[in-house]
């Protein structure tokens, strides 16, 4: 479990490096588009990651 979650969040960040990297080379307007995008994306992610954790927590504290 823990490795697929590390694995996971490495891929994530290699993802948002590249995407960081074409950043870059975006004009202003192309980068506030782009941080919408990221931190919509990054809300998303997270929100998948409580749906799939948080029952699982609760099952191992209220084992």
């Amino acid at each position: 479990m823990q490795v697929c979650l590390c694995f996971a969040i490495v891929n994530e960040t290699d993802v948002f490096y590249r995407h960081a990297f074409v950043f870059q080379t975006l004009g202003f307007t192309m980068r506030v588009k782009f941080c919408v995008i990221v931190i919509s994306y990054l809300i998303y992610y997270l929100s998948q990651i409580q749906e799939k954790l948080l029952p699982k927590l609760q099952e191992i504290l209220l084992n």
